[in-house]
C-alpha cells in the first residue's frame, strides 16, 4: 500500500495538481487525520490500515509532508542521509542540534519535527525516497527505535569520502 499511496502523491506532483496538493497541505500543524480536505487523498490508500492507529496517522503526516515538498522518486536516499549531507555541506551546528531533537521527538511532536526537516530539505533543493520515510514513520514507534537508528547511521556516515589518496591504501579502481 506504502508505493501505491506514494505513486498517487508523485503523480499529483507530475500532473500538476494544485489544489489536491493545497488539500494535503491543510495537514500541516494539525494532528494527523483531522483536515478533512485530506480525506479523498489519503483514506483510499487506509484499507489495510486500523482506523486511529499510529500507521493511519503515518499516511496523513507523511501526505502533508510531501505536498510541502513535492518530487518524484528519482532520489532514493533516507531523511538521516539528505540531512547528513546538508549538515557537512553546510557545517551548521543547527543542523545537528535539530537533528537530535528529531530523533528524540516523542509520537505526539513528530509532525512538527518532520516539517521542520521537509522545510530545510525543500531549502537546500534535496529530495528523498517518500516511501521510505513513510515506513520510517509507520515504525517511529516501534519498541527497538530501528527507524530513529537507521536516521541515525545515515546521517553520521553521510559524509562523501575524501578524494586524497591515503598513503599506502589502492583507491577504488586503481591499480595495486
Amino acid at each position: 500500500m506504502r508505493g501505491a499511496f506514494i505513486e498517487y502523491l508523485e503523480g499529483l506532483y507530475e500532473d500538476e495538481e494544485r489544489g489536491a496538493l493545497a488539500a494535503l497541505r491543510r495537514g500541516l500543524g494539525q494532528d494527523p487525520g483531522e483536515a478533512a480536505a485530506m480525506f479523498p487523498h489519503v483514506v483510499p490508500f487506509l484499507r489495510d490500515v486500523r482506523s486511529g492507529s499510529w500507521s493511519e496517522k503515518a499516511y496523513f503526516l507523511v501526505g502533508a509532508l510531501f505536498a510541502m515538498h513535492p518530487g518524484s522518486g528519482e532520489r532514493k536516499t533516507s531523511l538521516g542521509n539528505a540531512l547528513g549531507e546538508i549538515w557537512h555541506e553546510t557545517e551548521r551546528d543547527s543542523v545537528e542540534k535539530r537533528f537530535v531533537a528529531l530523533l528524540d521527538a516523542h509520537p505526539d511532536d513528530l509532525g512538527e519535527h518532520l516539517r521542520q526537516a521537509i522545510s530545510l530539505l525543500r531549502a537546500n533543493n534535496v529530495q528523498l525516497d517518500w516511501e521510505m520515510l513513510l515506513e520510517h514513520v509507520e515504525h517511529w514507534t516501534h519498541e527497538d527505535r530501528w527507524a530513529q537508528r537507521r536516521w541515525a547511521h545515515d546521517f553520521w556516515t553521510s559524509r562523501k569520502k575524501e578524494s586524497a589518496p591515503v598513503e599506502g591504501v589502492a583507491q577504488e579502481g586503481a591499480p595495486s
